[in-house]
């Protein structure tokens, strides 16, 4: 009859315990879930400010905004928007990315054109982010600067915040 050391049992038990506590019960455990489906399609409205930069005849322009869009994947989405500011009216489109992920504060950027009536059609570069109250609802702003090729000014800053829904 073998005999072994107490040093050599008692690593043999630990061997036989780390192998019992790490089997898993659950057959499945190993294989990943199907990620949840993400929204596709969003709206949004909100308050916006406009500063014409250059040549402008114009001062601030304040308005309101309408929004929508529908995303081409997880993290990208294209959107346009109509704008109603003062006595002009405005239009963008544009490419959203999400560079961050969906957590509760959302980051991201938007590449597109924009045009404001009187003051020019360019394209237009800008940052933002959501912040969601839950899985459909957040607060969104941006900051979005647009180059005036064809207008009476060379450059447009915007400022736009507002409530977000999306499914």
């Amino acid at each position: 009859m073998k005999c072994f050391s107490a040093t050599t049992l008692a690593a043999m038990a630990a061997a036989a315990f780390s192998i019992v506590a790490t089997a898993s019960p659950d057959p499945y455990a190993n294989i990943e879930e199907e990620a949840e489906p993400y929204d596709v399609f969003h709206v949004s409205t909100g308050a916006a400010l406009v500063v014409p930069q250059g040549g402008a005849s114009s001062g601030r322009l304040g308005g309101g905004f309408a929004r929508g869009g529908f995303y081409l994947s997880e993290f990208t989405a294209l959107e346009g928007t109509f704008s109603v500011l003062e006595n002009r009216y405005g239009a963008s489109g544009g490419i959203l990315w999400h560079w961050y992920g969906y957590e509760r504060l959302d980051p991201f950027f938007v590449y597109g054109g924009s045009w404001i009536e009187g003051l020019g059609a360019g394209p237009s570069a800008g940052i933002g982010f959501h912040w969601h109250l839950d899985d459909h609802w957040s607060l969104r702003a941006d900051c979005t600067y647009a180059l005036a090729i064809d207008g009476g000014v060379d450059s447009v800053f915007s400022f736009s915040a507002g409530i977000r829904v999306s499914w």
